[in-house]
């Protein structure tokens, strides 16, 4: 048997009541300790890794590999 998950933040392909960007949310609180690092960040029509690399900015975080695959996995 396949799964298949679609993660879809700005609502391009399947409306989430927001839950991806609240996800989001969370996980870069939860790792950086900032919260809302998401508010400001443009997010429609574009990816996942480049809306992190925003975000950890927006937070005063260093845009590491590590720190966006930390994101990740929270996010996940």
């Amino acid at each position: 048997m396949r799964t298949l998950v679609l993660w879809d933040i700005d609502g391009t392909l399947v409306l989430t009541g927001r839950a991806g960007l609240r996800a989001l949310e969370r996980a870069v609180g939860e790792v950086t300790g900032v919260r809302g690092a998401v508010d400001g960040v443009p997010v429609a029509g574009r990816t996942d890794r480049a809306i992190v690399h925003d975000v950890l900015g927006a937070a005063g975080q260093a845009v590491t590999e590590a720190a966006v695959r930390a994101v990740r996995d929270r996010y996940c």
